[in-house]
């Protein structure tokens, strides 16, 4: 891209709005291109953490689609080709044979995924940690655990390597 610096915003909706700033005329193209994005990681069950439905082709389908050819198809733009297709370092991602359902899930999670919390990531961990002490949890630093202890099924304690059980 020459000199140009590009920025993946948080979101889709900024990521359409900051890219149809820089090619205002391609901005169905960039929509399209959302839109497959969702629909493809939407199709694939594991990933949403849904049951497996065996009748449904889904995200299969997204297999024998070349993720070069699909972008191509999308616009005739070079730069703006390249710029969707930027993340695919991420995956190692190669023109002739990455997939659109991996090229998908990839840029799907980048766009959208959990370490892009407003204020930094630190916040998960400060909520976990504070939901983990609420329900009568103990958070140990710098200790190794040995053996879960289980209870019909539910985690009553921990041996630790270096303590007794908690």
């Amino acid at each position: 891209f020459g000199e140009s610096e590009y920025k993946y915003p948080i979101g889709y909706e900024r990521l359409i709005n900051s890219f149809s700033e820089r090619f205002p005329q391609e901005k169905k193209a960039i929509i399209e291109y959302t839109d497959k994005l969702k629909e493809v990681s939407n199709s694939f069950n594991l990933f949403n953490l849904k049951e497996a439905d065996p009748q449904s082709i889904g995200f299969t389908e997204y297999f024998s689609i070349n993720a070069a050819d699909y972008i191509t198809s999308l616009t005739s733009n070079k730069e703006l080709q390249n710029l969707l297709a930027g993340l695919n370092f991420l995956y190692a991602g190669t023109v002739e044979k990455s997939s659109l359902s991996l090229h998908a899930l990839v840029n799907h999670s980048y766009i959208e995924s959990a370490w892009r919390v407003v204020d930094g990531s630190s916040k998960i961990a400060t909520l976990l940690a504070d939901s983990i002490k609420k329900n009568g949890g103990t958070i140990l630093k710098k200790s190794e655990v040995k053996k879960f202890v289980f209870k019909n099924s539910k985690l009553t304690s921990v041996e630790l390597k270096n303590q007794s059980m908690l």
